[in-house]
C-alpha cells in the first residue's frame, strides 16, 4: 500500500493556501459556514459523552459502493471550522481496498485585520468542502481497518479527532464481513483477535467519531434492528481497544442514497437466513442466524429474535410425530466439561421456548455436544487465537427430526 509523500501534502496545502489568497476576498457570499474564532480558546463540544477539542482532524470518508453518499454531520462540521481557524490541519482518507490520504490543508491568513482573515478561512472553507466532495472511491472492496490506522496516523495523540464516515463493512482480510457470522460475532472476540495478531489500529489519544456504521444501500442488503446494532459494537469495540481517550457513535445525517457514477465493485454482505427445518433431517441453529447465543452462556443474542425463528419452526415440530433431538454446541473455548455442561444448557434452552410454541415436551430429548459432532468448524487458527467467524457459528444448537419407518416426506 502506498501513500503520498509529506512533502506532497505540504505543497497541495500550499497551492490550496495560494489559491485562495490569489483570488482575494472580493465577491465572498456567506454560506453555511460560520467563521471559526482565530484561536482555540472555544469550549469543546461533548458529542454522545466524547469531548471534542479543538485540533487536527482526520475524516475516514469517500463515496463507495453499497453505501450511502456520504455526508458529514453538523457536528463533524462545527469542529473542522474550529480546527481550521484554529490553525490545525484537516485530512481526508479515502477509504477503499486500498486507503490512502488524499488532502490535507491548514489554514493560514496573509491578510492584516480580522475581517480579512475571516473572509479567507470562509473561502478556504469552501474549498474543503469541494476537496471532501471530491473523494471516491477508487480500488474495488474495502479496507475499513487499513483506513483507521492511516487516519489515527495524520493527526497528533495529543487532542486530534479521527472520524469514520462508512458502513463499516470491511470486505478484506483480517475483518472481512463477507463471512456472514461475523455480523453476529462478539465484539470482545473481534478485539482479541486482532490484539493477538498485532492488528488493531493506533488510536491511542484520539477522539473517535463513528458516523452512519450500518448505513447502507442496494445492492447491499439492510439489517434488522439487532445486526445493526451489533455492526457498531463491534467498531466501537475495536476504537476503544486500540487506545481511543473516548468513542462517539452518530447515526449520520439524511436519508441512506447512493452517490451517482460508477464506483468500483465492492461485494455485497449477506446476513445469515433463517433456517428452515427440514421435517426429516437435521438443521443447524447457527449463532450466526437468528438463534444465537452469547459468548460462554446460555442466554440468547437476541431472545426476541430467537422466539420469532422458533415460532416458525414450532409448527413443523408440532404437527408431526417426529423424535425430535436438540444438540448443543460449543466455540472451542474453557473445558471439555464445561463446554458439554454449556453446550446442554444451550439445548434446554431452546426446548423450552418450542414446548412454549406447542411442541410436546416428551418428544424432545437434550444432549450438549460442546465441540464434538460432526458439524464442527475449526475456529483456532495457526496461533491457537478464536477466529471470530468461526467461533459464531459454532455456538449453536442443532435440531435432528428423525421421522418414524416409512414416513413420507
Amino acid at each position: 500500500m502506498s501513500y503520498p509523500s509529506t512533502n506532497r501534502l505540504r505543497r497541495a496545502a500550499s497551492m490550496l493556501v495560494a489559491g485562495l489568497v490569489l483570488a482575494g476576498v472580493a465577491g465572498c457570499s456567506d454560506d453555511e459556514h460560520a467563521a471559526a474564532p482565530s484561536d482555540s480558546e472555544v469550549a469543546p463540544d461533548v458529542v454522545n459523552g466524547c469531548e471534542l477539542t479543538t485540533g487536527p482532524v482526520a475524516v475516514a470518508y469517500g463515496a463507495r459502493a453499497n453505501t450511502s453518499d456520504p455526508r458529514l454531520p453538523g457536528e463533524v462540521s462545527k469542529l473542522i471550522d474550529r480546527s481550521l481557524g484554529g490553525g490545525y490541519p484537516v485530512s481526508a482518507i479515502r477509504l477503499d481496498g486500498s486507503p490512502v490520504q488524499v488532502f490535507s490543508a491548514t489554514f493560514e491568513s496573509t491578510a492584516g485585520n480580522d475581517d480579512g482573515r475571516a473572509a479567507q478561512l470562509k473561502r478556504f472553507r469552501q474549498s474543503v468542502d469541494m476537496e471532501f466532495a471530491n473523494v471516491r472511491a477508487e480500488q474495488q472492496e474495502a479496507d475499513v481497518l487499513a483506513a483507521l490506522s492511516l487516519a489515527a496516523r495524520s493527526v497528533s495523540a495529543e487532542g486530534g479527532t479521527v472520524v469514520l464516515v462508512d458502513s463499516g463493512l470491511q470486505t478484506t482480510a483480517p475483518l472481512d464481513f463477507r463471512d456472514g457470522a461475523l455480523l453476529a460475532a462478539e465484539p470482545a472476540d473481534v478485539t482479541t483477535f486482532l490484539e493477538k495478531h498485532e492488528l488493531l489500529p493506533d488510536l491511542k489519544g484520539r477522539a473517535v467519531l463513528l458516523v452512519g456504521i450500518g448505513n447502507t444501500v442496494a445492492p447491499q442488503p439492510a439489517f434488522d434492528q439487532w445486526t445493526y446494532d451489533n455492526l457498531n459494537a463491534i467498531w466501537k469495540a475495536v476504537a476503544t481497544e486500540a487506545g481511543a481517550r473516548c468513542v462517539a457513535v452518530l447515526a449520520g445525517p439524511g436519508a441512506n442514497r447512493p452517490r451517482s457514477g460508477q464506483l468500483p465493485v465492492v461485494t455485497p454482505v449477506s446476513p445469515a437466513p433463517e433456517p428452515t427445518p427440514e421435517p426429516c433431517g437435521q438443521t443447524v441453529l447457527s449463532n450466526s442466524g437468528k438463534v444465537g447465543f452469547l459468548p460462554n452462556r446460555a442466554d440468547f443474542v437476541d431472545s426476541a429474535a430467537a422466539r420469532s425463528a422458533l415460532t416458525k419452526m414450532a409448527p413443523t415440530m408440532a404437527g408431526g410425530n417426529q423424535r425430535i433431538e436438540l444438540i448443543g454446541t460449543t466455540a472451542t473455548d474453557g473445558t471439555h466439561e464445561g463446554r458439554r455442561q454449556l453446550s446442554l444448557k444451550r439445548a434446554d434452552a431452546v426446548k423450552r421456548i418450542l414446548v412454549e410454541l406447542g411442541v410436546a415436551a416428551d418428544r424432545i430429548t437434550t444432549r450438549g455436544a460442546g465441540i464434538e459432532w460432526e458439524g464442527h468448524e475449526p475456529d483456532l487458527d495457526r496461533k491457537g487465537v478464536l477466529m471470530p467467524g468461526p467461533a459464531a457459528r459454532n455456538r449453536s444448537v442443532v435440531v435432528k427430526l428423525t421421522c418414524p419407518s416409512g414416513t413420507i416426506r
